[in-house]
């Protein structure tokens, strides 16, 4: 099944860890990860920075989601 949660999305960005992720969607850190493997899979999330621990969340491009200036925005 599908599963839905809240992310913090600005101008077409999600930008989120993977604990962060999995305590917003009741996943575990792994099946989170795993999640996100396939949404960039399917070209529905695009990875724009690759966070680290100590560095700052992930940044994800989100398919669908306008940036300003754009049709869809």
């Amino acid at each position: 099944g599908v599963q839905t949660c809240a992310l913090p999305i600005s101008n077409g960005l999600a930008k989120t860890g993977l604990t962060d992720l999995a305590r917003r969607a009741g996943f575990s850190v792994r099946t989170a990860r795993r999640a996100v493997k396939q949404l960039v899979d399917l070209e529905l999330a695009k990875p724009v920075l690759r966070g680290r621990k100590g560095s700052g969340p992930s940044v994800y491009r989100v398919a669908g989601i306008g940036r300003p200036g754009t049709a869809a925005g």
